[in-house]
């Protein structure tokens, strides 16, 4: 024996909050790569001679953020997805452990 015991609880809560952060991601996600835009026109009039550079600006950091979300949001399922391989390994494991013993008895 390794001398270790894993908390199955606690890996199944992990699991379960994280999923509620990346499903909470999506509305981040929706909310910057859709409502975050802004015209030329709202940037100032035709006589404003920095609207122009100030609208691609602007859409290249519109850009810029949805890729943040999408890389975090990305993380977040990886961390998810892992926590949870992690936990159906170590109920797997006390499940066989648990069947040797009933075999040796």
């Amino acid at each position: 024996m390794s001398g270790y015991q894993a908390d199955v609880d606690f890996l199944r809560e992990t699991v379960l909050k994280l999923q509620g952060i990346t499903d909470a991601m999506d509305g981040t996600r929706q909310i910057a790569a859709y409502r975050t835009g802004l015209s030329r026109a709202q940037l100032g009039s035709a006589d404003f001679l920095e609207a122009d550079s100030l609208h691609r600006a602007h859409v290249e950091m519109q850009a810029a953020l949805k890729g943040m979300v999408d890389t975090l949001e990305g993380m977040l399922q990886e961390v998810t997805d892992r926590t949870g391989q992690v936990h159906r390994r170590y109920l797997d494991q006390e499940s066989d452990t648990a069947a040797a013993f009933r075999r040796l008895a």
